[in-house]
């Protein structure tokens, strides 16, 4: 059975403390904790040493593990004007990392531009991770980008493998998720053999043609051939479901991730 757990942006509309309650109840162990301003009406920029320990046992109490950070600052990588502030950001998501146990944090990549700015953006990211990654090294947490993502400066595959590659040399990593790549025109197979051990970790969704945000069983996903491929490539950490509705009741959230959850063991 897969390392399968859940990420607090399904129910960011909650308290922290809630939110962890409502995970912990539906048998989850391991969590991907969404720092993003506004969410659980949390500010990590806020927080001290004393802080980071005080949320560590919060987590604790539940039950609960937190595999990565989820995180942005607001501001993108590529806001050549107000670039300290993801950098100064992502350093703390890293120090809170530490304390927490997570084995990576997981950062937006950046605005999406057009074709003729692109590798402009693509070295002003560069030189902003590379910090990020330099702070996070010897404290043995990988850095990585969600990628491809959806409307976001890696939209397209071929951005993606781009990206990827630029970042190589300064040891970024890649969070793939399932419906991103469905949503960036290639296939599940292209996607794990392009990024291989690269990928650091893993979100759960569903897609199909211009919807991204699917309970797992109702788009395109190949979930078998998925995992299949992923043991291939000798992936042993979390699988992360990353649960996303724009309009949907509170009350019937914990309903989709149940869903979820039967669709992803039956599937493994």
């Amino acid at each position: 059975m897969k390392r399968l757990g859940c990420s607090t942006l399904l129910f960011h509309k909650d308290d922290l403390d809630t939110a962890l309650g409502k995970i912990a109840r539906n048998g989850f162990k391991a969590i991907d904790f969404v720092i993003i301003p506004g969410f659980h009406n949390f500010d990590i920029m806020k927080l001290d040493e004393r802080g980071y320990k005080d949320l560590r046992k919060k987590i604790s109490d539940k039950g609960l593990r937190v595999s990565t950070l989820n995180t942005t600052s607001g501001v993108p990588l590529n806001d050549s004007e107000k670039n300290r502030l993801p950098i100064d950001h992502a350093k703390k998501c890293l120090d809170l990392a530490e304390v927490l146990g997570c084995y990576a944090i997981t950062i937006q990549p950046g605005k999406k531009v057009s074709k003729e700015e692109w590798n402009n953006n693509a070295e002003i990211i560069k030189a902003a991770l590379s910090e990020i990654a330099d702070y996070g090294k010897p404290l043995g947490i990988d850095v990585t980008i969600e990628s491809p993502h959806y409307k976001t400066i890696v939209e397209e595959f071929d951005q993606a493998k781009d990206m990827i590659d630029i970042l190589a040399s300064i040891n970024v990593g890649t969070t793939i998720d399932t419906s991103h790549v469905i949503m960036s025109k290639t296939t599940i197979r292209d996607a794990i053999e392009t990024f291989g051990d690269r990928i650091k970790h893993v979100h759960l969704r569903d897609a199909k043609e211009d919807s991204f945000l699917l309970t797992p069983g109702d788009g395109e996903v190949d979930f078998k051939e998925f995992f299949r491929l992923m043991d291939e490539i000798g992936y042993n950490r979390d699988y992360i479901l990353e649960l996303e509705y724009r309009n949907l009741p509170c009350e019937k959230r914990e309903e989709e991730l149940l869903r979820a959850k039967d669709w992803i063991q039956k599937n493994e």
